[in-house]
């Protein structure tokens, strides 16, 4: 079995945080543990809980642009950005099973009004090849009516996927 959570936890935190300690139980119980994160809370375990980190099975980076400032602008976070590509450094040096996860959207932070256009989608296969990662996509679920106009029109989302489908081969 695999238990798999998103992981939420800010570096200066994570001594304090039960994350660890729930890693750790799980992987004992004979679990396989996944993260997803947007990078602090894997530099937090590198820096404090390197066994930890050495324990989970595979790391999940999210990031909502391979763009710096259009990520960090989307997240509101001046230095996401940056510790996500650090988190992927990381992950690829301790030779940890991991990817790039990204939710499409359309948003007025993106160059062209959404992050899964062709040259978005492009930069971040490159990004992911880079840090030797796999790419994930979740479309975009508005969970209120203020998050409709963030969806994907349809032919958005076909055109998106046939660009990611020629440039990767699916898993």
């Amino acid at each position: 079995p695999i238990f798999t959570f998103p992981a939420g936890v800010d570096k200066p935190l994570i001594r304090y945080s039960l994350l660890p300690h729930i890693i750790e139980t799980a992987f004992d119980k004979g679990l396989r543990v996944g993260v997803t994160s947007a990078g602090p809370t894997i530099l937090g375990l590198k820096e404090f809980f390197p066994k930890t980190l050495s324990r989970i099975n595979d790391i999940d980076i999210s990031l909502d642009s391979p763009c710096a400032s259009e990520h960090n602008s989307n997240r509101g976070n001046a230095g996401i950005y940056t510790q996500a590509i650090k988190s992927l450094e990381t992950c690829q040096a301790l030779g940890i099973p991991h990817s790039i996860i990204m939710c499409a959207m359309n948003s007025e932070v993106f160059a062209n009004g959404t992050n899964f256009d062709c040259d978005h989608i492009s930069a971040l296969v490159d990004l992911a090849k880079k840090y030797g990662a796999n790419v994930r996509i979740n479309p975009m679920k508005p969970v209120e009516a203020g998050h409709m106009k963030m969806t994907l029109r349809p032919e958005q989302f076909y055109q998106g996927l046939g660009t990611l489908l020629n440039l990767c081969s699916p898993i």
